[in-house]
């Protein structure tokens, strides 16, 4: 958690405010980090939120979502990180374009490169919603949105919450916008055999559910539905197989 709180302080933009969900965490390192936060000067400026009980993590954005007073709100989850300009740039081409929500890639970050490359604001391009059906382009730790939308996550989904949020966020005919740039990092593989990244079938079982509640809203079509099952089932496929790659090294 400190690396990422870290990498929102360390921005060449600066946050307005930051405000951090403890989601009744009963982890000691993770309470460690909150105390020290809590007392160290520096970190003045990090509002901490602690939840009675745990609500996932769908409750626990919309929470720090409600607590906001800004027109934009960036997510970070706790194992990750920002590159220091990714509000500068992202924000920038944000504002000039008028975006509602905007992401940008996500990778794994290498530990033999410690040192962090400077960017220029890059071409950006406009997703269509039929591009974000059949891919999400948006890992959440990307995504830039304004914070007057109104849809919120759906507390019901401990799976692809996130998805569907974006999802309905294009389908209401919003401009969705992704810069080609690794502006936040990972810090384990993304089928990797822990986090919610290894529970590949549970995932699955989630998208599934985002795209048949769409569909039975009239949001998308059936033969959309029918494609999107189809091209659901190959993928989840291919991720088994993937991972079946990295437990093997």
């Amino acid at each position: 958690m400190q690396r990422a709180v870290t990498s929102a302080l360390e921005q060449t933009w600066p946050p307005a405010e930051i405000i951090v969900v403890d989601d009744a965490s009963d982890d000691l390192a993770t309470a460690e980090v909150i105390r020290v936060m809590e007392t160290d000067r520096e970190q003045s400026a990090v509002r901490i939120v602690r939840l009675a009980k745990n609500v996932g993590p769908a409750g626990a954005r919309n929470e720090g979502w409600a607590l906001s007073s800004q027109r934009y709100i960036a997510f970070l989850d706790s194992d990750d990180a920002w590159h220091p300009q990714k509000l500068e740039l992202q924000l920038t081409a944000m504002l000039e374009e008028k975006a509602a929500i905007s992401g940008h890639d996500f990778a794994v970050w290498a530990p033999a490169s410690s040192s962090v490359a400077e960017f220029r604001t890059p071409t950006r391009r406009t997703l269509s919603p039929q591009q974000l059906l059949f891919r999400n382009w948006y890992p959440t730790p990307t995504v830039i949105l304004r914070s007057s939308i109104r849809h919120r996550f759906n507390p019901e989904l401990r799976f692809c919450e996130d998805y569907d949020l974006w999802l309905r966020i294009a389908l209401d005919g919003n401009q969705c916008q992704y810069l080609p740039l690794p502006l936040a990092y990972n810090f384990k593989e993304h089928f990797g055999s822990s986090g919610l990244s290894s529970q590949l079938r549970r995932m699955e079982t989630a998208q599934v559910a985002v795209y048949r509640n769409l569909h039975s809203e009239r949001k998308i079509s059936t033969a959309n539905y029918i494609l999107l099952r189809v091209w659901g089932t190959i993928r989840f496929v291919r991720r088994v197989a993937i991972a079946s790659v990295f437990h093997r090294r």
